[in-house]
């Protein structure tokens, strides 16, 4: 599993629970947190060709999802109450690829806004852990084929 770093959000739509994600999801699937800055688009494309699922905030880093293996699944996560987010048309481009899973955060205690955001599609955004795991697992059963496995392309990207 592929999860793109928060350094790659240039400081907004960050996750601010990454590690406790990780530590909850790691005990059944291999995550990766992969830091896009600095690494040629060559090289973004094959590290994210290694992955069966893709995890991220909605913005470009997320629409690495389209360089996905076939089969692999990617999960769009939004902030809470976000408006003016192009998370329509994200998911429907992703899912054009494949397996498409989205998840907006509905607790407006884990919401972190950032100031002078009117529409709240900056702010930060702490994961409801077990939700995060269910939606985690619904990714592994939804689009992880044989193929892919027996190819080797098993991590999970957040």
């Amino acid at each position: 599993m592929f999860l793109p770093s928060p350094s790659c959000s240039g400081g907004r739509r960050k996750i601010l629970n990454e590690d406790e994600l990780v530590a909850a999801v790691r005990g059944f699937v291999d995550v990766d947190l992969v830091e896009f800055n600095g690494l040629s688009f060559k090289e973004q494309l094959e590290a994210v060709q290694q992955y069966t699922v893709l995890v991220g905030m909605n913005g470009a880093g997320f629409m690495n999802a389209i360089y996905l293996p076939e089969g692999a699944v990617s999960v769009q996560l939004a902030p809470y109450n976000a408006t003016m987010l192009n998370t329509e048309e994200f998911g429907q481009t992703v899912s054009a690829r494949g397996p498409y899973l989205f998840w907006r955060n509905a607790h407006p205690e884990n919401h972190h806004p950032i100031v002078h955001d009117t529409y709240n599609s900056q702010a930060n955004t702490v994961v409801h852990i077990d939700e995060f795991v269910a939606l985690v697992k619904r990714a592994l059963k939804l689009g992880v084929n044989e193929k892919l496995w027996n190819e080797g392309a098993t991590k999970t990207e957040l």
